[in-house]
């Protein structure tokens, strides 16, 4: 991947990351540096420091024991030697303690070699310390001089040998402690060299980072950010004449870009201006010859509208007169249709009622027979009594539902025997009311034959008046058509007028938003194309009279109408879309 290529957001990532990663590398270095030397200060106190403490300490212990040993040698009394010895035996124990908790701090091959024969002259200092000690509580408070010439003689020379031995051992703790020192340094020196190194060098990558950025920077944008920002403002006020001043050779950068959009825009306004001033006067050349022809179609629209107006009026009154016809002709078929149904209606009521007559009839019959077995319930209610009054005491109960029943019966004949009456009234009554429907339908009859001819007559005055209007009609249609065709025309001359009054009221305002830019116009290139014409002469025509035209089919004029008034909304919307 090709780093000028880079966006300018990627570059500057890239810049941080690579100062972090140097700036993290120096912060790891530091703290493994510090560690090592933190490890090793640990070493120095813990296993040196320490282990050279105790074998010091018990290398005063064994001093103070030849010192205890002395004393009891000395002593005037066996309490004051007694004591002597104990603190003796306490001091060696002391020491042989501090040298155990010493032997696990001595790490190196010289220190476990020096302690190795400090334990072989340990053990045979313990042996002349046992004798020593035997030899002062065998001779009690005697023979001070034997006991003196032991001490000073073979104790004194074993327990030298452990001195100088713990002495060694000292000396080899110290060389410890000064090569964990030394290592120390060497920890510091390396660390701090390198850290050195990678800031001299986050400092040599920074700066060259930041002024391949800044020369980037000022590579893509061809000058000073202020300087573009004052262009582009300039350029936003309208002032298009603003000189802008490249480096030699530069073709890509945002200045460059600027100074080519600034060029094409001068010359799209330039261009815009001349197009506009030659609009204007052919805008202005078409507004008035329009207004001359408008004048012309109006006076001939005037003279066929008059006309038009007499047709129209003999037109109304003829069609006045057949609607009339045609709805008195409407109204008696009207009439006769409802004469039928009021006859079909009557014939209808006969048969209902020649349909309830049968079925009073039926009824009556049904009554008849209700009231037989209304007869013989009683004539067996009867029975029953005659027979429960035969049973004694024992069909007093069913007598009494036989008197019940003879009861029932009874009333049961009673009602049937009413009911019949009823029916046959009835039955008078729809004979009555048959007989007079019959009557209004023949009645029905006769006045829906006379309806019917008066329908023919009617009907006859419609279709003569139809035909008379049909004829006056064509004639109107004619001369409409005329009228309309010249109505189009004048509205085609008007629309034509009011585009080309729009046009110009567009270019003085194309004008006007052409005029806020200032451009130089020695940049501007002039378009031949876009010269003045010079307005023709017309000669004036005089008014022509109105004639009336024979019948003739309307002209195709919508459509050229519509298609001029879209080209104008076309156009309009160009303008205003620039």
């Amino acid at each position: 991947m090709n780093i000028g290529n880079m966006k300018l957001g990627a570059k500057l990532i890239c810049a941080f990351i690579l100062v972090s990663v140097i700036s993290a590398i120096v912060s790891v270095i530091g703290v493994r540096s510090m560690g090592q030397i933190s490890d090793n200060a640990d070493t120095t106190y813990r296993m040196d420091l320490v282990g050279l403490n105790q074998i010091q300490q018990a290398n005063a212990d064994v001093l103070r024991t030849g010192t205890y040993l002395r004393n009891a040698i000395l002593a005037a009394t066996i309490d004051q030697r007694t004591a002597s010895l104990a603190q003796a035996e306490k001091a060696m124990a002391s020491a042989r303690e501090h040298l155990n908790q010493a032997e696990p701090l001595v790490y190196t091959d010289k220190g476990k070699a020096t302690f190795a024969e400090l334990d072989q002259g340990w053990h045979d200092y313990i042996q002349a310390f046992d004798e020593m000690k035997g030899r002062i509580n065998a001779a009690g408070l005697q023979d001070q001089a034997a006991l003196t010439a032991y001490l000073l003689g073979e104790y004194h020379e074993k327990g030298f040998k452990t001195l100088v031995l713990m002495s060694t051992l000292v000396n080899v703790k110290q060389s410890d402690a000064q090569a964990t020192a030394g290592s120390n340094d060497k920890v510091y020196e390396d660390g701090r060299n390198l850290m050195l190194v990678l800031v001299v060098l986050s400092l040599l990558v920074g700066w060259g980072i930041g002024v391949w950025m800044a020369r980037s920077l000022t590579r893509q944008l061809g000058t000073e950010p202020a300087t573009a920002a004052n262009l582009a403002r300039s350029v936003a006020a309208g002032d298009l004449s603003v000189s802008i001043d490249l480096r030699p050779g530069d073709t890509t950068s945002l200045m460059a870009s600027l100074k080519a959009m600034r060029d094409a825009l001068a010359q799209v306004v330039a261009e815009v201006r001349e197009n506009a001033e030659g609009v204007a006067t052919a805008s202005s050349q078409i507004a008035q010859g329009n207004l001359d022809l408008s004048s012309r179609t109006e006076e001939q629209a005037a003279s066929l509208e008059e006309t038009a107006s007499s047709i129209e009026e003999l037109t109304a009154a003829v069609r006045h007169n057949t609607d009339n016809a045609k709805q008195a002709a409407t109204l008696a078929g009207t009439a006769s249709g409802i004469a039928q149904q009021g006859g079909e209606v009557v014939g209808q009521v006969v048969e209902t009622m020649r349909d309830i007559s049968a079925s009073s009839t039926k009824m009556s019959e049904i009554i008849s027979v209700i009231e037989g077995i209304a007869f013989q319930t009683n004539i067996l209610a009867l029975n029953a009594a005659v027979e429960a009054a035969r049973a004694g005491e024992q069909g007093r109960g069913f007598a009494v539902v036989a008197g019940e029943v003879r009861a029932l019966a009874q009333r049961s004949a009673s009602a049937a025997k009413e009911i019949k009456d009823l029916i046959a009234d009835s039955v008078n009554r729809v004979e009555v009311g048959s007989n007079l429907v019959e009557q209004a339908g023949g009645t029905i009859n006769e006045i829906v034959a006379s309806v019917k001819r008066v329908t023919d007559i009617v009907g006859e005055i419609s279709s003569a008046s139809q035909e008379q209007s049909t004829g006056i009609e064509q004639v109107n249609q004619a001369v409409n058509q005329m009228d309309q065709v010249t109505q189009q025309n004048a509205a085609l001359v008007e629309e034509a007028s009011a585009a080309a009054q729009s046009m110009a009221q567009q270019a003085q305002g194309l004008r006007a938003a052409v005029a806020f830019f200032k451009i130089d116009v020695r940049r501007a290139a002039v378009s031949p194309a876009n010269t003045p014409r010079k307005e023709p002469h017309r000669k004036p025509h005089a008014a022509s009279p109105a004639r009336l035209a024979k019948p003739m089919a309307t002209p195709r004029l919508t459509g050229g109408a519509s298609t001029v008034v879209t080209a104008s909304a076309s156009e309009t919307a160009d303008w205003q879309t620039f």
